[in-house]
């Protein structure tokens, strides 16, 4: 099960991160132990990054930050679409990576800018009844709500905060 902590916040976002880091360890373990290696080694690479929350329990909910949360101005938050889990999160990541590097040069001088890659919510399958329906974006919706107050929270004040919704995502 995911570390429970607190929502984030400026002072305690380095202990966040190591609680979700330490999990994803342990997810990546087990995952090695059962012989998922797949699974394993991506979950051993998402333990070197700066996770807002991993929880690596069926198709997996996974948050990463890019960049400094904490002093962006600019945030950019990605919500993925369809047949998006821990087990193809690497094509959902590659999408925020580029996203942040061209943030990151194109910005105005002085302005800081983060992208934060939302897997926060079980995604349907592309060929399933789920994706024909609002279910699962109606069950999800809050919790994107709340993921983005607390990120306004950890942000530099008055940071602009941007949705980037992919396909089911924008259902959300």
């Amino acid at each position: 099960p995911p570390a429970r902590l607190a929502p984030p916040a400026v002072a305690g976002l380095d202990a966040t991160y190591a609680a979700h880091r330490a999990n994803a360890a342990e997810a990546a373990r087990a995952a090695a132990d059962h012989g998922y290696r797949d699974r394993a080694a991506t979950e051993r690479a998402l333990a070197a990054r700066q996770l807002l929350y991993f929880d690596g329990r069926g198709a997996g909910l996974v948050t990463e930050v890019l960049g400094d949360l904490a002093h962006a101005d600019r945030v950019a938050v990605l919500v993925p679409g369809s047949d998006t889990g821990i087990d193809t999160y690497d094509r959902f990541r590659a999408t925020a990576v580029a996203l942040h590097q061209r943030l990151t040069r194109e910005a105005p001088t002085g302005v800081r800018t983060a992208v934060v890659a939302w897997l926060g919510y079980e995604t349907p399958g592309t060929v399933s009844p789920s994706v024909a329906t609002t279910g699962r974006a109606e069950e999800s919706a809050p919790e994107l709500r709340a993921f983005v107050a607390d990120v306004r929270s950890v942000a530099a004040p008055r940071a602009r905060v941007s949705l980037l919704c992919h396909s089911y995502g924008s259902v959300v």
